[in-house]
């Protein structure tokens, strides 16, 4: 959903009632989010109305059926229990088309992935000038026989790459690398704490999607080249030390208490 409201229609979502369950769909061009719910459907329809009304309104409703009825210039009735509320839309012909999803059936662990944002996400730089910096880039690579799916990402002052070993191999989109998008990986860790099984990612065009049976998040890759991570982590050199994780920790956090607040420099 659109925040800062350019284009009027990016603040509504699209609700569509067909086949025994609606369809809620949300975007703002470079992020969109569409998920399906069982429903007891009396007439099938489609009509947009205002995310964040909507939301406030559902949050205070009690545990009971809600019932939607679109009535004329696209006003909205929506009943619950005693409480009604009358909510103005806008022609769901302007909902921009949400794009279609090539299944490539390249499933991943949902852990893994949550782990390989969570340890790469932090990284991503904010400098908007650095757009190809701005993401975190995703490839496949073959390591030893064993295929492998890499996250990596840089604010050009510190590097983090996690790889995991992936048992099917990838297409060739994969090998060949991508970025997707800070905005959008911060809401695909938001959705994989609601997903319970392995999920499906996707790429079509230019987009790449995440996807279960219900939900589906789609998001624009961004434009641009990647640098080549390879060269900035350095081969093994021989002073190598083993040092007791929680030692280590706990004496960065004493320190940390005095470094800078804009670096945190140790």
């Amino acid at each position: 959903m659109e925040k800062r409201h350019t284009i009027p229609i990016l603040a509504n979502v699209l609700i569509e009632a067909k086949n025994n369950e609606i369809t809620i769909t949300a975007t703002d061009l470079e992020v969109g989010l569409k998920s399906k719910y069982e429903a007891n459907i009396i007439n099938e329809g489609r009509i947009t109305i205002s995310a964040k009304k909507l939301y406030e309104i559902i949050k205070e409703l009690p545990d009971k059926e809600i019932n939607f009825v679109s009535k004329n210039n696209f006003w909205v009735e929506i009943k619950c229990d005693k409480s009604i509320f009358n909510l103005v839309g806008l022609s769901p012909d302007e909902f921009p088309k949400f794009p279609d999803i090539e299944l490539n059936n390249n499933f991943i662990n949902k852990n893994d992935l949550s782990e390989m944002i969570e340890k790469t996400l932090f990284s991503v730089s904010n400098d908007e000038t650095k757009f190809n910096l701005t993401g975190i880039y995703i490839k496949s690579d073959k390591i030893d026989d064993i295929n492998n799916i890499i996250f990596v990402s840089t604010d050009g002052h510190r590097l983090s790459m996690i790889q995991k070993k992936y048992d099917n191999e990838l297409d060739k989109r994969y090998s060949d690398g991508f970025i997707l998008p800070k905005k959008g990986i911060i809401e695909i860790k938001k959705i994989l704490e609601t997903m319970d099984d392995d999920i499906n990612i996707g790429i079509s065009d230019n987009n790449f999607s995440v996807n279960n049976k219900k939900t589906t998040l789609i998001m624009r890759m961004v434009d641009g080249d990647f640098p080549d991570y390879k060269r900035v982590i350095p081969d093994k050199g021989n002073n190598a030390a083993i040092i007791d994780k929680n030692l280590f920790l706990h004496a960065l956090k004493r320190i940390s208490i005095l470094s800078s607040e804009k670096s945190k420099g140790v």
